[in-house]
């Protein structure tokens, strides 16, 4: 059995106040049948669905709009079932999760010598958490077999977790005894996978996840239709404002050291503008 773990995020913007990274844990079986279910059920409906979205879906816009057919009643119970599929299959859950003001205020503040998503977005950061969430689940679960990551499409993002996924995962290569599973390390399968959420539709279930965790961690409520994508076991980590600074601090010892080394490196202080195009380039490029 292989074993894969499907991820997407949610408040990706700064004024979205808190971000998450969430995902759900099973076997690529497991998922091959919710794909199949998940499709049928979305062909059925009687407003046809594309494909699921949280925000479409509790905004009632998109696949969801009341153009298409669509009042609240007729979403919820859609959804419902949706989430009941994922309960169905999904052997567990991992989140990770900060805010955005926490990030900027001790993380994208630091005067790095080149600026990129590394220094400016949470994502790596936490996407580095979440691989802790889920090797904690694999041992909670008790299972052995090799684990595929699986993320959602994440232009520019995709290339920089590419690059440093070796030193990630080789963090586990001798973890304490409460992450071994039979006395062994978990077993990371390859590189993370980024694919598109209308193709790999196990991600459509991360997104559902991913939304409503971070509705949930903001105003304390899950829509009672899905309460069921809540149910799977889960692991996870919200990184308080201590926990940000501290990365922040690492951060800083390491530029410091960078620069002992080599006074002649530039520092490049935050520019949103700029930011914003590198954003747009890497979209561009990846397309």
């Amino acid at each position: 059995m292989v074993l894969q773990f499907v991820i997407d995020d949610s408040g990706n913007e700064p004024q979205q106040e808190l971000y998450v990274l969430a995902g759900y844990l099973s076997s690529s079986e497991a998922w091959s049948e919710l794909a199949i279910a998940w499709d049928q059920l979305n062909s059925n409906a009687s407003t046809r669905v594309e494909y699921a979205k949280y925000s479409e879906a509790m905004r009632l816009r998109g696949q969801f709009d009341t153009a298409r057919g669509w009042t609240e009643g007729a979403r919820d119970e859609h959804v419902e079932e949706l989430c009941r599929l994922i309960r169905q299959h999904a052997l567990g859950r991992c989140h990770a999760a900060m805010r955005h003001d926490h990030f900027a205020a001790y993380v994208r503040s630091v005067a790095v010598p080149f600026r990129s998503l590394i220094s400016d977005h949470p994502y790596v950061f936490l996407a580095g958490r979440l691989l802790s969430a889920a090797a904690t689940m694999l041992a909670i679960l008790g299972l052995d077999e090799p684990c595929e990551f699986v993320f959602d499409t994440q232009p520019g993002q995709d290339r920089i977790i590419e690059e440093f996924w070796p030193s990630v995962t080789k963090t586990l290569e001798n973890p304490p005894p409460a992450l071994l599973v039979h006395g062994k390390a978990p077993k990371v399968r390859g590189p993370p996978r980024f694919e598109s959420d209308r193709d790999f539709i196990p991600l459509q279930a991360a997104d559902l996840l991913a939304g409503v965790l971070r509705k949930a961690l903001l105003d304390g409520e899950i829509p009672r239709c899905m309460v069921d994508a809540m149910e799977p076991r889960f692991t996870g980590f919200v990184l308080d404002e201590a926990g940000v600074r501290d990365l922040g601090a690492r951060l800083t010892t390491f530029v410091s050291v960078a620069r002992t080394a080599n006074p002649a490196l530039p520092n490049e202080h935050f520019d949103a503008r700029t930011a914003k195009r590198k954003r747009k380039l890497a979209r561009r490029t990846r397309r």
